[in-house]
């Protein structure tokens, strides 16, 4: 009996060291992992961006024969949930969307952590990996959307599994927002403001503010632990019965953060009525998200949320599609998707260099420095986005912060130059849109949230 009970203790000792083992965590396996993984990204391999993102969320998801109207009204990017389709069916999805260009951000509940942990799990996530990594058209995997700060240590033995089975994609998160601060659980004391630097140039932040600072921890602690390719985020700014007030302040620490990390950032934003709390935006408001988004150096943006098929007393009502039937706004959105891909080429070849405010400021807003070589000198309500090449502004984008009022902005530039010129956006081409005078005035005009792209030759 003692006989019995000694084989079956070696035989369960013999399975839980195969097993730890097979899941790298004996013998420095797993260190070498996540070294070899960080390596990776220290030398410059893995996933780097080459085009402006477009994309889009959806509650429910398009079939197949949807991908050339997706394509058609400017998407670049698309999700697409493996634990809803069969292995074969994602396969098709990945050969449909290289048919239509498109590439394919690809989620499921395999690629999770506690996949490590069950040999059966990570057969078929291996599996599952194996299959797809191979299609130009994958872009990344989904890895987790608004993950806490307690999490993310748990995330980077997944990440060094991920990327030590397929380097070169983007390995997608998207953070919460700052109205979501008491969800912030789990920020390092380190990360206090002791240590963070304080965003004093940001209008209506101060010192005292805990959840800004705890905001700022936050997506701190997320950049140093998880060291993202891509900083994503969401803020739906339009209420039923009331407008945020935080829109700014919240993509100007992601900016912040964003140029910091020398990394890109993509803005998630409202294009839905949903959860009985945000209503529809309309026209001017959805280019007033896009366009000051580009101000801010964004290389990114995401449609919240573009596909439903839930009932229509259920939280998400209404979005772009709803029961495959498309809204207006999904034809006004295509009209901002043709823009946005005429515009970006020369946006991803830029470095932003600083983002500004008129008067009155808007909470996280920054006003124009008395040095900018780009300054409004009109009482207009606009965004400044500054734009160059190494360190040397050249570009700039006059965004209007209004989406119910048209803007005439006098502006003087003083970049050294004989003309300016206006990116075309139905054309992607530079036109002329102004000789500089001895004053260096000139006057933009723009329609409620619509912003325009120039240059100084």
């Amino acid at each position: 009996m003692n006989k019995y009970r000694q084989f079956l203790l070696i035989l369960v000792m013999a399975v839980v060291f195969l097993l730890s083992a097979n899941l790298g965590f004996i013998n420095g396996d797993f260190t070498q992992i996540v070294d070899a993984a960080l390596a990776k990204k220290a030398s410059g391999s893995g996933w780097k961006q080459k085009d402006f993102i477009i994309t889009l969320w959806n509650a429910g998801e398009p079939s197949i024969s949807h991908y050339p109207q997706i394509a058609k009204e400017g998407y670049t990017v698309i999700p697409v949930n493996y634990n809803r389709h069969p292995l074969s069916d994602v396969v098709e999805r990945l050969k449909a969307a290289k048919k239509n260009g498109l590439k394919i951000i690809l989620g499921d509940e395999l690629i999770n952590t506690s996949s490590l942990h069950d040999p059966m799990k990570m057969k078929k996530l291996d599996e599952l990996i194996e299959k797809v990594k191979g299609y130009s058209s994958l872009e990344g995997y989904f890895i987790a959307d608004e993950p806490i700060a307690s999490k993310f240590t748990d995330y980077i033995e997944l990440l060094a599994y991920m990327q030590k089975k397929d380097s070169s994609k983007l390995m997608y998160f998207n953070l919460l927002s700052n109205f979501a601060v008491r969800d912030l659980t789990g920020v390092s004391p380190r990360f206090n403001q002791g240590t963070i630097k304080y965003p004093s140039h940001l209008h209506g932040v101060n010192l005292g503010d805990k959840e800004i600072m705890a905001y700022l921890a936050y997506l701190r602690q997320f950049v140093n632990t998880i060291k993202p390719d891509l900083i994503s985020y969401d803020h739906y700014n339009f209420f039923e019965k009331k407008e945020g007030k935080e829109y700014f302040l919240n993509m100007a620490l992601i900016a912040h953060v964003a140029r910091e990390a020398k990394k890109p950032f993509l803005n998630i934003i409202q294009a839905a009525k949903f959860s009985k709390t945000w209503r529809l935006p309309t026209d001017q408001e959805m280019r007033f998200q896009v366009y000051t988004t580009l101000a801010y150096g964004g290389r990114g943006l995401s449609y919240f949320y573009y596909w439903s098929t839930e009932p229509r007393d259920m939280a998400y009502r209404e979005g772009l599609y709803l029961d495959g039937k498309p809204s207006p706004l999904s034809n006004t959105i295509a009209k901002i998707n043709a823009e946005i891909k005429n515009l970006s080429p020369t946006l991803m070849s830029l470095t932003s260099q600083g983002v500004y405010h008129t008067d009155p400021l808007p909470i996280g807003g920054e006003r124009i420095p008395e040095k900018s070589p780009v300054k409004v000198l009109s009482k207009s309500e606009v965004v400044l986005g500054l734009f160059g090449e190494n360190g040397n502004t050249n570009t700039f984008l006059v965004s209007n912060r209004s989406y119910k009022n048209a803007q005439r902005a006098e502006i003087k530039v003083s970049i050294a130059g004989k003309r300016i010129q206006e990116l075309n956006r139905k054309t992607g081409k530079w036109i002329l849109f102004s000789d500089l005078s001895s004053t260096k005035k000139v006057i933009v005009k723009l329609e409620p949230g619509d912003g325009r792209l120039f240059r100084v030759l």
